[in-house]
């Protein structure tokens, strides 16, 4: 990833994915070449820290509920808490495909249709 990084128009992309829906904040970086993330730049948490209870009983203050040692119910059943944030949100998704479509559109000489803002999710 250092190699990628120094080469030639490369840039890097640096947020935190709470702020795209993710329920824990995940420090992002995106190595991009010629793709437009300025929405996401820059996309740090700004949620308020509030105290959580460990399964030992022990307190600790954050801005999100750890997910270390945290089983949920999910579709398939119990799983890691953490097993989310192995997928992208549809937010970021959606803000991700813009880029790539509004980077093809500039490489053939076309606009896209409307400029719009991306969108940035909920949390």
């Amino acid at each position: 990833m250092q190699t990628l990084a120094k080469l030639r128009n490369v840039e890097a992309v640096d947020f935190d994915q709470c702020r795209t829906g993710l329920e824990t904040t995940k420090p992002t970086r995106l190595l991009v070449k010629r793709i437009k993330l300025d929405s996401l730049q820059g996309l740090r948490c700004n949620h308020v820290k509030k105290q959580f209870t460990r399964p030992d009983g022990s307190t600790y203050t954050a801005a999100h509920e750890s997910t270390v040692q945290r089983w949920v119910d999910g579709p398939t059943g119990r799983q890691r808490a953490s097993k989310a944030q192995g997928e992208y949100t549809i937010t970021l998704c959606k803000i991700i495909v813009k880029a790539f479509h509004e980077a093809k559109q500039e490489a053939l000489g076309t606009e896209s249709p409307e400029k719009e803002e991306a969108p940035v999710g909920p949390r």
